[in-house]
Formats: C-alpha cells, sequence, structure tokens
C-alpha cells in the first residue's frame, strides 16, 4: 500500500513539474506560431493611375506583385470600427442620416474578426511595404498609427462597418475603383461591398485603378482590363516556342452592379516585359507584341527565353469620354517553361542509353529525379512502364 503512494506522490510531483513548466511558455506564443503559417493570404495587388501602373515613391511599379498579407489585429491603427462582420448584406432600409443608406450590419468584433483576412488588411499591407517602405516583417504592426499617418493622404479611410469609405489613398483621391478577382465587389444584390467586408484567398487578385476624369465610371469601356489565357486570369503556363492564344478583355458594368466581361474590340495593342525587369510604369514602353484582333483575341509563339513575363493592355480611352482614360492597364503574368524534349528524362539536354537507366530506377525504386514531362512519352499524363517501352524503342530506332 505504502509503494502504491509512494508511486502516486512521484506522478504528482512529475505532474506538477511538468505543469510548471508548460506555464512558463504561455499559450499565446503557441499560437502565434500556428497563426503565422495559416492566417494569412498570398495574393496579386495591382495599383494604377490612369493609363500606366502605379510607381512607388522607391520606384517600384504596383503591377502583378505578389504579397503574402498577415492576419493582425485593426484596433493597432484604430480601425476597430472596420472588423470583419459577413460578406453577405444589405442597406438599412432604416437609415434615417444624411446621404445615402449605410449598410444593415453589425459591427464585428476581436474575436469574430480573428484569423480573418479581409482587403482592408492588403491595403493597410500593402500601404506599409510599398508607399512607405518599411520591411515587410515589421508591417501590420501599427505604423501607420504610430507615424499618424492613418486619416493622412497616404491612408484615409471612414464611414462605417460594410460601408467604409476610402477618402484618399497614396496620394490619391477617392476617384478610383477596386475589383476582387475582376469583379466588382458585391455584399448583395444591387449592394456593394467594401474592403473591410471582403475576404481573401490564396491566388485572388486585387486590383484598384484611380483616375483623373470624375465621370470615368460613366464611360461604357470602363473600368478593369485583362487578359485571360484559356480560364486562366493571373497565371498561366506556355512552353517555349510554343503557341498561346490570349484574349483581351473588360470587366465593367452589368445591370444592377453586377460585373460584364467583355472582349475588347478596339484592337489594343498588347506589350510584355520579364517580370524580373519591371521598372517602368507605362505600359506603352515596354516591348511591343501586336494588336488584338477585333475580337480582342491574339496569338504568337512564346520565343522568349524560359521564365516570367507580364503581358499587359495600356489603359484606354473611354467610347463616350474620348479623352479621357477610363480604363485600367490589365494583363497576365505568362510563364514561359523550358521547351519538353520527350525521352530527355535526366533533362541533360540529350536522349541516351543514360535516360533509359534512370527511368528504370524510377519505376523501381521512385528515388530517382527524373523530367515528368519529358518521361511521359506517350502523353498519357502518367509515366510508367509503357514509357520504358517506348523509349526503348526511340533509342533502338536511332
Amino acid at each position: 500500500m505504502n509503494g502504491i503512494k509512494k508511486t502516486i506522490v512521484k506522478f504528482g510531483a512529475v505532474l506538477i513539474a511538468f505543469t510548471l513548466m508548460f506555464a512558463m511558455f504561455p499559450v499565446s506564443a503557441f499560437a502565434a506560431d500556428a497563426e503565422e503559417e495559416t492566417n494569412s493570404v498570398e495574393i496579386y495587388l495591382s495599383v494604377s493611375h490612369d493609363a500606366s501602373f502605379f510607381k512607388t515613391p522607391e520606384d517600384e511599379v504596383i503591377a502583378f506583385k505578389k504579397i503574402t498579407v498577415p492576419y493582425f489585429d485593426l484596433a493597432l491603427y484604430g480601425l476597430q470600427q472596420y472588423y470583419f462582420s459577413s460578406e453577405t448584406y444589405g442597406k438599412d432600409e432604416d437609415y434615417e442620416g444624411e446621404g445615402k443608406p449605410e449598410s444593415d450590419i453589425e459591427p464585428g468584433t476581436a474575436e469574430g474578426a480573428y484569423g480573418k483576412v479581409t482587403m482592408l488588411h492588403a491595403f493597410i499591407y500593402a500601404t506599409e511595404i510599398f508607399y512607405c517602405g518599411i520591411d515587410p516583417e515589421d508591417a501590420g504592426k501599427g505604423y501607420l498609427k504610430e507615424q499618424e499617418l492613418v486619416g493622412s493622404n497616404v491612408f484615409s479611410p471612414e464611414g462605417s462597418t460594410g460601408s467604409m469609405y476610402i477618402r484618399m489613398f497614396w496620394g490619391m483621391d477617392e476617384n478610383f475603383n477596386y475589383y476582387h478577382n475582376y469583379k466588382y465587389p458585391l455584399a448583395s444584390e444591387g449592394w456593394g461591398s467594401t474592403a473591410d467586408q471582403i475576404l481573401l484567398h490564396d491566388g485572388d487578385i486585387v486590383t484598384l485603378g484611380h483616375f483623373s476624369n470624375w465621370s470615368f465610371h460613366q464611360d461604357p469601356k470602363s473600368v478593369f482590363n485583362f487578359i485571360k489565357a484559356g480560364e486562366k486570369t493571373v497565371v498561366a503556363e506556355v512552353e517555349q516556342n510554343k503557341t498561346i492564344d490570349l484574349t483581351v478583355y473588360l470587366a465593367g458594368k452589368g445591370g444592377n452592379y453586377t460585373t460584364a466581361h467583355t472582349p475588347r474590340t478596339e484592337r489594343p495593342g498588347v506589350y510584355y516585359i520579364p517580370l524580373d525587369d519591371l521598372d517602368d510604369g507605362i505600359v506603352t514602353r515596354w516591348y511591343y507584341l501586336g494588336d488584338a484582333d477585333e475580337n480582342g483575341n491574339i496569338a504568337f509563339e512564346a520565343w522568349m527565353e524560359p521564365g516570367e513575363y507580364l503581358v499587359c493592355v495600356s489603359g484606354q480611352y473611354g467610347e463616350e469620354l474620348t479623352n479621357a482614360i477610363v480604363s485600367t492597364p490589365g494583363g497576365i503574368i505568362l510563364n514561359i517553361k523550358e521547351s519538353a524534349i520527350s525521352g530527355d528524362v535526366n533533362n541533360d539536354g540529350a536522349v541516351n542509353i543514360f535516360d533509359l537507366i534512370g527511368l528504370r530506377e524510377y519505376l523501381l525504386k521512385g528515388d530517382t529525379e527524373i523530367n515528368g514531362a519529358n518521361a511521359d512519352l506517350n502523353s498519357d499524363g502518367t509515366t510508367n512502364i509503357f514509357d520504358l517501352i517506348e523509349l526503348r524503342k526511340m533509342l533502338i530506332a536511332s
């Protein structure tokens, strides 16, 4: 019996020691690590003024910028009134204030908004790293408020939950529009959503276009240009020296605040630039690729060196406002991959007995590195014994 008591006492002592040791590491520390991995989204951001992409004070062109936006507490910026509440809401029919009715949505809470990355987070984060030039590791921690830039011409939001209005952005006035994945963001039928209530997801593209002409949105040829390659609208791939078909589209006004996607029929010029060489926001200064046809289509052979390229059209003049730019520059990232060499399994630029040995080892052991595209000799989407047979026949024939 005494042995049992001693065992219980020892177990209790170990448990207490473990509890004290665990207490030295607060739960928040472990939660923070988890948040860092899960509470962020990877998006693309384009900002433009009239016909050109925006160029920051640090001479950075904001065109298809790939950024990882972390979640952070909006209270760090004194903007807790814009905590996320709901993606779906409408207008307040009982609104008795001046001007247009506000949204009928309850303000969010810190607990309910926790971990949800919105377009407002993206605008704040991008403002700090691109416009203010601070290190991404330091962004999202209250810099704009600390420097008294919230409410300035750098970033000035106002309004209420679901009716947030940005008065100034990056030195530009409120004469701009922003779309989410080339769509006018809607909270419900006939009611637009604002940045504080738009949730972001990996792969999304956020486009913001500012214009000099205050009537830009009334023109039938406004507002966002983009390019499609099949169903791809952000990043497309093509093998070097292969032909790719692109179509220039306009994301513009549909009925009741919806978005209409229509091909551009004015034969706009199409330009390209290596993404690593992007230093000029004026698209027409890039390399000329050709004009789209009357249906917005352009096909070309991807003869360029393998790498990432930005293929775009410039902002366009209006149909009625013929002397004013009413649509943004827009395009697509084109990833040109090296040409596949059928049978070059080890990717050394030649097809020989070493490829046969490599493919055999891969099929037997699975731990040999191969070029899967080159190894798929019968083009059935998989690499198996039938490809080995084809490769053997190829070598015998040669």
